[in-house]
């Protein structure tokens, strides 16, 4: 179990995590472009680092993990909101995957800060697990 938790790529990807939800946690201390050009870089990187992640996997395939949860709704929505405030108009974007988008004869609107939060919420679960 060790060899999983001390991994390079486990190291790794928990340093990228940290430095995501620093980002995330201090975004009232960003500028609006400085955000911007942050958050498209450090989210590539982030996925890079998430699959490149041992498998650790039972041989069943099956995940019996129950993961403690630190981020609270106060917190979540105090990200989300500050990301919504920094976006401005620009948070919002049509979405096109959703499941009842094949039903609804008007735009399903989806919202980056929440996407942001939820990957945030996430990361910060794990890497506070992990500490």
């Amino acid at each position: 179990m060790d060899n999983y938790i001390f991994s390079k790529n486990t190291i790794e990807f928990v340093t990228v995590g940290v430095e995501f939800c620093a980002l995330m946690e201090k975004v009232q201390e960003s500028e609006k472009c400085e955000f911007i050009d942050t958050t498209v870089k450090i989210l590539p990187l982030l996925y890079l680092k998430a699959i490149l992640l041992p498998d650790s996997n039972e041989e069943n395939g099956e995940y019996d993990i129950n993961i403690e949860h630190f981020v609270t709704e106060e917190i979540y929505e105090y990200i989300r909101n500050s990301i919504e405030q920094i976006l401005g108009e620009q948070d919002s974007y049509l979405e096109v995957f959703h499941a009842d988008m094949q039903y609804s004869e008007s735009p399903i609107i989806a919202y980056i800060s929440e996407d942001l939060t939820d990957i945030y919420q996430d990361i910060k679960d794990f890497i506070s697990v992990y500490s």
